[in-house]
């Protein structure tokens, strides 16, 4: 059984065409067995889903958090 945690909107986009295309990203809390609670991040109008880990999840965020610090991340 899982647990639907929020329903983001953003654009998709592919590399093999120009086209932007208005889609949502579903988060999903679910039991993973020997892998504990886990998140699944499923793209509307795309193909397949990631599953992460609450370690992986926490290493995600981090790292969305610093991708805004340009002495981490400078700007090139």
């Amino acid at each position: 059984m899982s647990t639907h945690i929020e329903t983001l909107k953003g654009i998709k986009e592919s590399e093999l065409s120009i086209e932007r295309i208005e889609t949502t990203m579903s988060l999903k809390r679910f039991w993973g067995g020997e892998k504990g609670r886990m998140l699944q991040i499923t793209v509307s109008n795309s193909d397949g889903y990631i599953q992460f880990t609450e370690d992986e999840v926490i290493a995600l965020a981090k790292t969305l958090l610093n991708s805004f610090d340009d002495k981490i991340y400078p700007s090139e």
